[in-house]
C-alpha cells in the first residue's frame, strides 16, 4: 500500500534526519541540548566499544 501522505520539504527532511542538529523549525535551546546529548552519548558509546575491544584481547 502506498503512503500518500504529503509532507513539506523541511518536514520530510526533519523526519528523516539522523540528528536533531538537522531538524528545521525547532526551539534552538532544545536543539542545542539535544545535540549536546547526542555528542556525549556518542563519546560514551565509543569509549565503551573501545573497552570491550580491549577486553577481547
Amino acid at each position: 500500500m502506498a503512503n500518500l501522505q504529503w509532507l513539506s520539504f523541511s518536514s520530510n527532511l526533519s523526519k528523516s534526519s539522523r540528528s536533531s542538529a538537522a531538524m528545521a523549525g525547532v526551539d534552538p535551546a532544545w536543539q542545542a541540548s539535544q545535540v549536546a546529548l547526542e555528542n556525549s552519548r556518542r563519546t560514551k558509546l565509543l569509549d565503551t566499544i573501545q573497552k570491550l575491544l580491549k577486553s577481547q584481547g
